[in-house]
């Protein structure tokens, strides 16, 4: 399931059924975390500092910038649209998950055990 987030002129890769994607994940959170611990000054200023960094964990050093770029605005849309795509990414995995255990449990349901 390899998934692509596009955010203008950005095609980024992000899975996550990859531990790799999810060990950058976990690491861009806390970055999110940390961030709004640190930075006592309030607006969006500080918002897109805080979600830039995130990106930046997330696909690398600059990706925040090119990301986010000066807008305070699509700064809070990429996020938005970034969120939104992790989501999407789970919703088909628990849908992947639910037809599995489905087929599993009819194919259980239809075998005939203990009988001698």
């Amino acid at each position: 399931m390899t998934a692509v987030w596009t955010w203008h002129d950005e095609a980024l890769s992000f899975d996550i059924c990859d531990g790799g994607c999810i060990a950058k994940l976990t690491d861009a959170l806390g970055v999110l975390n940390d961030a709004e611990e640190q930075d006592a000054e309030n607006g969006k200023q500080a918002y897109c500092r805080m979600v830039s960094r995130f990106f930046d964990t997330l696909f690398g050093v600059g990706a925040g910038a090119r990301i986010c770029g000066e807008d305070e605005d699509r700064c809070s849309a990429a996020f938005l649209s970034f969120a939104r795509f992790v989501r999407d990414q789970l919703e088909e995995l628990r849908q992947i998950r639910e037809e599995a255990e489905e087929k599993y449990l009819a194919e259980r349901d239809g075998m005939l055990c203990g009988i001698a």
